[in-house]
């Protein structure tokens, strides 16, 4: 469950914010479910929208865990995500970003780092 908050802060600027509770569950080695977790998310995004069509944006997600099963850290995971999106018409668009995410490990003092190139083909109907 999300919600979010949009703000036009300036021409073609908008600040927009989500905080959410993620909940999990996972497929056990045995094929059976359980082990739930759950976490909260707060996104903090600046958009420059440089003309209809293309989209620049900033975000900025730090995830932190909370019950049910609330692991050894609290933390989870921080996620950066810089994005160029082009809106071809109505129904059909793209989008190019690269992601950084620092994520804690259940050890306490392990920390990986992901560096992510992703492309997105949205189409609505």
């Amino acid at each position: 469950m999300f919600v979010e908050w949009s703000k036009n802060v300036a021409k073609n600027w908008i600040f927009r914010s989500r905080v959410g509770y993620e909940y999990r569950i996972f497929k056990r080695l045995d094929d059976s479910w359980g082990d739930e977790q759950a976490r909260l998310r707060l996104r903090l995004q600046l958009r420059y929208n440089w003309n209809p069509n293309n989209t620049i944006f900033l975000s900025e997600e730090p995830l932190y865990d909370i019950p049910p099963n609330l692991p050894a850290n609290t933390f989870s995971q921080n996620q950066l995500y810089l994005g160029y999106n082009h809106s071809f018409n109505s129904h059909f668009s793209t989008e190019i970003g690269y992601s950084w995410n620092h994520r804690q490990r259940a050890t306490l003092v392990e920390f990986d780092e992901e560096n992510i190139l992703q492309t997105h083909f949205i189409f609505r109907l």
